[in-house]
């Protein structure tokens, strides 16, 4: 009945001169619907309903003074405005096209004719209008493909140049500076300036339509003083803000964050808001009391509808991205109390957006460490493993709105963490990654990071299909980065080693003295953020959840970028390992693609499923001359300090390898040939370094291959975490952050030199090799056994340097050799009898002190324990001459000189 009651009224209501029972009847028709009856309704009376719609447009165009006064027009008027957002909340039936039918005026005219009022009408009128404009706002965050249309594009602009670039707005963000603010401030009229024209362009700008005349550049300038001032001046008044001033900061805060990063993220456009170092962290600070308000976060609505909502929106997006921007990550870990806040807005938060982006933001600033300690990891990826399902099940591939690209880009980050790697394990989900990598090639970075995991590294390599691929996109692609990604993973599985990278090694001599490598700086956010992270990487295994990401690889390439940073944790290794059919998608691709940035993805995870090693690298081990004397490894980020020191270090003399200055061909094969041929890597240590799969892979291989480490520090609030702060353990490093720059590079010099002296004196105790030709006739092998076979006397009294050097080198104690390295037998015997009768913690302090004076390093103790089993299973204690044993002085003078004090 009631249907047929409408299409009874609508005639009358158009050709009716302002009949108020008319309206009573209309009105009490739609106060009755619900959430439960709104389907049922439009569905029997859409002609109708779309006439009442566009009846109201008409009456709002048209001179309002013939109807404003007229309290039942009101009132309905504000009931169907409370029927629309229903209408738009309804996700169980009503199609998005129907909506639009509905709710965006279908003529041109009527939007001018609204606007054409706004400096005349009264209160009411303009509160009216604002309710209409607000709802196409929530009808644009909702669907986005509206601001397509002729009208809303033709809104925007009216808007845009007419009202939010104008004086009259200006006038009233000058009024908004006032640290106490009377109520007569917040007008209607204001209220259509400040919150329904900024939040209507906000939307419009996050839909990054190509159609708008505008560019970010002009509205930043044209709102950045006023805002700055706005938010400082009253986020240490929040207890006192009133709803009409929460409105008016909410949407100033979004439409700058829209601006802000509107099309592409430019860190120009925050420098015109934040200036200098000073301005950005006293704005973090005031954005960090806005978000930290705990009302705030119990208003937080399930739907885009109300200002605390907007509000927390923008303020995490704009401090994530600007954290991102400056790496800000350790400063805001260490000196703040975002994270607990965020971690308490990521369990309550009914907005998933919200959500993804406090997780996604305590993965970008929680080390591993923290990580591990807060045991938020399998809460993490439980979460997100599930959305990202469900974002894949999906016909339209999202979640909500969210994209699987956006998801996967918040995952990578997190992918290089050590517990999140484990996580995927747990949860099964390297074989999603896997899937991900035929649609999103960011999934092979994923898999590169996770393939340093060793259960996944098995899992890959037990994946036929999958490693298959990675073989073939490495042939085939002309991708540099993609190629780079796949040889990583390749690398990691041990698919692209030693059969493809011939070195000479006859010699110990090497190529270059020192090699500097880096990484790009990652440009995205969520669980591409996340999945580098080791915590976040175990949690992953715990929900299985790495076949989730290797059936989505099919559609979004960037599912791959996130099984890249999850091949780091060795479950998930083991799980892409097994997957035949992933691994051989991986060589596939990596022979195919033309996409640098797959090509370095797809490599990085075959490397941690060591599905690219050992075939592709051969050593001749024939010369152990080194090419260089230092490598250099870095992140892109900080490849202009870099570039100084490479230019500094070349100045005195050093051979240097650097990625911009030697790279060529594959990009594993030239950091394998640069390790080998370098006597020390120094590690640039930065927090974008430790999410880097590439610098990790980098920084592992060196680590392997026992060259001297030299860790320097390039990001002030950056403690090394992880896999780096296992990587380089106790040793001490330069703080280019802590000291002036000329002091720090005195200081790099200096460690430098001395990592010179051992490199030398280590290169003099390696036997050189037996020529093989030399092999072939008898005279040649006399000679050849003669001149360089160092064979131990009998008598350990009769040993040289040399020869305790061969017999610690031969024990596997290359430490303990650095550390003795100018003793001889008789001097082993001293000390191992001094060893023998004194207390184990004063030879260890003894040693410890010894060691970081003399080779930069903690003892170790594993090599301390070997070394004291092999002193008394030969006895050397007992060796010692009695006529060589006086009083107690003796071993010490005998230590002093063996530089063990």
């Amino acid at each position: 009945m009631m249907e047929n009651n409408l299409e009874e009224l609508v005639p009358a209501l158009i050709d009716s001169s302002w009949c108020s029972d008319l309206i009573i009847k209309l009105r009490d028709i739609f106060e009755k619907q619900t959430s439960q009856t709104i389907l049922s309704f439009v569905s029997t009376s859409l002609k109708s309903i779309v006439a009442i719609e566009h009846w109201v447009w008409q009456m709002l165009s048209k001179d309002s003074q013939q109807w404003i006064d007229l309290d039942e027009y009101v009132k309905f008027f504000h009931v169907l405005h409370a029927f629309n957002i229903k209408l738009i909340s309804n996700n169980d039936g009503i199609e998005p096209d129907t909506k639009k039918s509905l709710l965006i005026p279908s003529n041109i005219d009527w939007i001018d004719g609204i606007l054409e009022q706004i400096e005349t009408s009264n209160d009411t009128f303009l509160t009216l209008v604002s309710l209409w404009f607000d709802t196409l706002s929530y009808l644009a965050h909702q669907i986005s493909n509206i601001a397509c249309s002729p009208t809303m594009l033709h809104l925007i602009n009216r808007l845009s140049h007419d009202f939010i670039m104008t004086d009259q707005y200006k006038f009233y963000l000058k009024q908004l500076r006032e640290p106490k603010l009377t109520k007569s401030v917040f007008t209607p009229k204001q209220c259509f300036y400040i919150k329904t024209s900024s939040f209507l362009l906000n939307i419009y700008l996050w839909l990054e339509s190509k159609n708008f005349p505008l560019i970010s550049e002009e509205i930043i300038k044209f709102l950045s003083e006023d805002y700055s001032q706005i938010v400082l001046v009253h986020s240490y008044t929040i207890d006192s803000w009133s709803s009409e001033l929460l409105s008016c900061i909410a949407h100033i805060i979004g439409l700058i964050c829209s601006s802000c990063w509107w099309g592409e993220q430019k860190p120009e456009n925050i420098e015109h808001i934040v200036p200098s170092n000073d301005t950005t962290y006293e704005h973090i600070f005031a954005l960090i009391r806005l978000v930290s308000y705990q009302p705030f976060h119990q208003r937080i609505s399930a739907e885009f509808y109300n200002d605390e909502t907007v509000l927390m929106d923008a303020c995490l997006i704009f401090l994530f991205r600007t954290a991102k921007t400056y790496d800000l990550g350790c400063f805001i870990s260490s000196q703040t109390n975002l994270p607990a806040t965020l971690w308490s807005i990521a369990q309550i938060s009914p907005y998933d957006p919200i959500r993804i982006y406090a997780y996604g933001f305590l993965a970008e600033v929680l080390s591993d460490k923290q990580l591990k300690e807060w045991k938020i990891s399998d809460t993490m990826c439980e979460f997100y493993f599930n959305i990202l399902e469900q974002a894949w099940n999906h016909p339209t591939k999202k979640w909500k709105k969210i994209t699987i690209p956006y998801l996967l880009k918040g995952f990578l980050s997190l992918s290089s963490n050590d517990t999140i790697q484990t996580a995927t394990v747990n949860f099964n989900k390297i074989s999603l990654f896997i899937e991900l990598c035929d649609h999103y090639p960011i999934a092979f970075d994923i898999i590169w990071a996770l393939s340093f995991n060793s259960v996944i590294v098995k899992q890959l390599q037990l994946n036929q299909a999958f490693t298959t691929k990675l073989v073939q996109i490495n042939h085939q692609t002309n991708d540099e980065n993609m190629s780079k990604i796949v040889n990583g993973i390749l690398w990691n599985l041990n698919l692209d080693r030693e059969e493809n990278i011939i070195l000479d090694d006859s010699s110990h001599e090497k190529k270059f003295d020192i090699m500097i490598s880096y990484s790009h700086k990652d440009k995205e956010i969520c669980f591409l953020s996340l999945s580098s992270n080791d915590t976040i990487q175990t949690a992953t295994v715990n929900f299985n959840k790495i076949s989730l990401f290797i059936e989505l690889c099919d559609h979004y390439p960037m599912a791959f970028d996130i099984i890249w940073a999850l091949s780091f944790n060795s479950v998930i290794v083991k799980q892409l390992q097994s997957n035949q059919a992933f691994t051989t998608k991986l060589v596939q691709i990596n022979h195919q693609t033309n996409d640098e940035n797959m090509s370095k993805i797809v490599n990085g995870i075959l490397w941690n499923l060591n599905l690219d090693r050992e075939e592709n690298i051969i050593l001749d081990d024939s010369s152990h001359e080194k090419k260089f004397d230092i490598m250099i490894s870095y992140s892109h980020k900080d490849k202009e300090i870099c570039k100084q020191l490479y230019e500094e270090l070349v100045r005195v003399g050093y051979r240097i390898w650097i990625d911009f200055d030697q790279m060529h061909g594959n990009v594993m094969d030239s950091m394998v040939e640069a390790i080998e041929q370098s006597r020390t890597i120094m590690i640039c240590m930065s927090e974008q370094y430790r999410r880097s799969n590439y610098c990790r892979a980098e920084a592992q291989y060196a680590f392997q291959k026992q060259l001297h480490m030299v860790p320097i520090l390039l990001q002030k609030h950056y403690k090394p975490d992880g896999w780096l702060a296992f990587l380089i353990g106790s040793l001490l490093y330069v703080d280019f952050t802590k000291h002036e720059y000329s002091k720090a590079l005195d200081m790099l010099m200096k460690e430098l030199k001395m990592a010179d002296k051992r490199n030398k004196t280590l290169t003099k105790l390696v036997p050189p090799k037996l020529n093989p030709e030399n092999l072939l006739n008898g005279s040649s092998r006399s000679t050849q056994s003669s001149s360089q076979l160092i064979i131990l006397p009998e008598n350990i009294q009769d040993w040289t340097e040399t020869h305790v050097q061969k017999w610690l080198s031969e024990n596997n104690l290359p430490q303990m050799a650095r550390i003795l390295s100018s003793m001889d037998g008789l001097s082993l015997i001293f000390f191992s009898e001094y060893m023998a009768n004194s207390e184990p913690e004063q030879v260890l302090s003894l040693l410890e002190k010894d060691s970081l004076r003399c080779i930069n390093e903690s003892v170790s103790l594993i090599e301390v324990s070997r070394f004291r089993t092999l002193i008394e299973r030969k006895n050397i204690a007992m060796l010692t001459p009695a006529k060589q044993i006086k009083k107690e002085t003796t071993v010490w003078n005998y230590a002093k000189y063996c530089n063990i004090m």
